[in-house]
């Protein structure tokens, strides 16, 4: 289909026309919506965009001339976990670090520092546990940054 066809297409549905087909015909969208559980957001999510990347180069090859680009709540989503996932690996230990390196630095001795440090990290287990027990989507790093610093504070103070 070229995109001339396209636009034709396009232009006996109004709805697509400069949303999901650029009003040259050359540059369209792929737009996936899901509707799944809140509990399975994200892995259908990284599910449908693995998919959607699997696919898109086989429309690349059968419309060279279309330029396609994938939209909606679905790349979002998946944006997200795979952020989240990154945070994970890289904030959330360097946090910890600076805890550590904070807390040596203003008590000066190895009890303190170890018995905040396990302070901290319980706080952090328990709200999560009890996120997880009345089915609050919490993940790791949007309650740890919170409670750890509310939970450092209040070690501190003490």
């Amino acid at each position: 289909m070229t995109p001339a066809e396209l636009r034709q297409r396009a232009e006996r549905m109004p709805l697509l026309m400069d949303r999901l087909l650029a009003e040259d015909g050359r540059t369209g969208l792929i737009a996936v919506s899901l509707d799944v559980p809140t509990s399975k957001k994200n892995a259908a999510a990284l599910d449908v965009m693995s998919f959607m990347r699997e696919r898109v180069p086989d429309y690349r090859a059968r419309y060279p001339d279309l330029k396609l680009h994938l939209t909606r709540s679905a790349v979002l989503d998946a944006a997200f976990v795979r952020a989240s996932i990154r945070d994970s690996t890289t904030l959330i230990p360097a946090m910890y670090g600076l805890f550590l390196v904070f807390l040596a630095l203003l008590l000066q001795a190895v009890v303190p520092v170890v018995a905040a440090f396990a302070t901290v990290s319980g706080a952090i287990a328990a709200a999560m546990g009890l996120g997880a027990v009345m089915g609050m989507p919490l993940t790791s790093v949007s309650a740890s940054f919170v409670i750890s610093i509310i939970a450092l504070c209040g070690v501190v103070h003490l």
